[in-house]
């Protein structure tokens, strides 16, 4: 199953209410870790492991405000895209240094197949959106997440895949998942991009093998 993905500005403000409610949870869950040192004594490891856990949530927290941010300027058109040439092989080594600096999980990250061309697109914001991506996939992914970015008449397709238990139901089905920021900041984005009355879009699938794949195509 297959669902082209992108919020309208209607259900915006839900997508937002979320994201904000889930960011107010982590941030007192780390306040709690952070209480727990201050107010019991505890080993030196004990202590290390739940501010490490409190600095997690935190970052967490810091990232999702960030994408909050991005999404209210993109829906009252404040940060418009800069198209510019860029090449995908640099595009995608970018993006892997970018992702690997911030892995947390067990699976590999891979590097799969990349065209050896140049794409007009706004290459910070794409790799913003596709670190998300990855990032996102190695939570769920057993063994493997991939990157693969293949270029022909029908536009530029980048493709995030793992092996994991894939999309649940509700993404698929277009209904609105909780905390989405993610994927109205990657549906938008790829709409921005726009070439010749054709413009970018995300599409989610579970592949039949399992697993799921995030593909932004590019016009």
């Amino acid at each position: 199953m297959t669902s082209t993905a992108g919020p309208s500005n209607a259900s915006f403000i839900d997508v937002l209410a979320s994201g904000v409610h889930d960011t107010k949870n982590t941030l007192f869950d780390a306040l709690s870790r952070i209480d727990a040192v201050r107010r019991a004594p505890a080993s030196a490891s004990e202590t290390a492991e739940l501010l490490d856990e409190a600095y997690v949530a935190v970052e967490r927290s810091a990232d999702r405000l960030t994408q909050i941010l991005s999404a209210y300027r993109l829906i009252r058109h404040e940060n418009p895209v800069v198209l510019l040439p860029t090449p995908l092989r640099d595009l995608a080594e970018y993006v892997r240094l970018r992702a690997g600096s911030e892995w947390r999980g067990t699976a590999a990250l891979k590097v799969g197949a990349v065209a050896d061309e140049v794409w007009i697109m706004d290459r910070e914001l794409i790799a913003d959106c596709l670190v998300n991506a990855l990032l996102n996939a190695s939570r769920h992914a057993r063994a493997e997440v991939a990157l693969e970015l293949a270029a022909d008449a029908g536009g530029l397709r980048i493709d995030v895949t793992d092996d994991g238990p894939g999309f649940p139901p509700q993404v698929l089905g277009g209904e609105e998942p909780a905390g989405s920021i993610g994927l109205f900041l990657a549906g938008k984005l790829a709409a921005l991009h726009e070439r010749n009355g054709r413009r970018g879009r995300l599409e989610l699938a579970n592949l039949p093998g399992g697993g799921a794949r995030f593909r932004l195509t590019l016009p």
